[in-house]
């Protein structure tokens, strides 16, 4: 993750601790980005969290995996993991059909949701650059506070969730290391080896 990446990273973390994010667990997939974005929310929500890799976190991982574990967990749980997983979790979550239409999943966001009876519903979330939206009615309107600084909360909010959703932050203009990448002519690759093209 470039510095510019763990800073963004940072400031959701920041936000996310303001509003009260506390997990007793932090899962996510493995892959580096997410264990470094996961790491973020440890150090910024809470130390004394079990911090481990988990199945059904991959970006192509059915979303009913990541759902059948949440169902049987009485903790609070923070999930990192990657798009286009995310979005069909959440959309599972809410909606029980992870092809709904209406619900989108903010880029290197966090989406906090709390038990309802058999299922969840969406309580609030924060984007990318640190921005807190809530929808205490079922998360159908969003009442946007971008004005506002990171660390901002309003005090009539709904309290800490029960599942928190996080997409790992994305490099920065940065190769990713865990995908295949065809580096181009004179590119150097991970291992500094530059790539000649005959």
């Amino acid at each position: 993750m470039s510095e510019r990446g763990r800073l963004d990273v940072d400031k959701v973390a920041q936000a996310a601790a303001a509003r009260g994010a506390k997990p007793s667990v932090i899962w996510h997939s493995g892959k580096a980005r997410a264990r470094q974005t996961a790491e973020a929310f440890w150090h910024g929500c809470n130390p004394q969290a079990d911090l481990s890799v988990t199945p059904g976190l991959q970006p192509m991982d059915p979303p009913d995996w990541m759902r059948d574990a949440l169902i049987g967990e009485d903790r609070d749980v923070m999930a990192v993991g990657h798009f286009p997983h995310l979005p069909l979790l959440l959309r599972l979550l809410l909606r029980n059909d992870p092809d709904a239409s209406g619900v989108d999943f903010p880029l290197h966001g966090l989406v906090a949701l709390e038990r309802e009876g058999q299922g969840w519903v969406e309580r609030w979330r924060i984007g990318g650059t640190g921005f807190l939206s809530v929808d205490p009615v079922r998360s159908r309107s969003w009442c946007g506070r971008r004005g506002e600084p990171a660390g901002a909360v309003p005090q009539d909010l709904p309290g800490a969730p029960d599942v928190m959703l996080c997409r790992a932050q994305m490099p920065d203009r940065q190769p990713d290391h865990e995908a295949a990448i065809e580096p181009r002519v004179g590119q150097k690759d991970l291992t500094g080896r530059v790539h000649v093209v005959q």
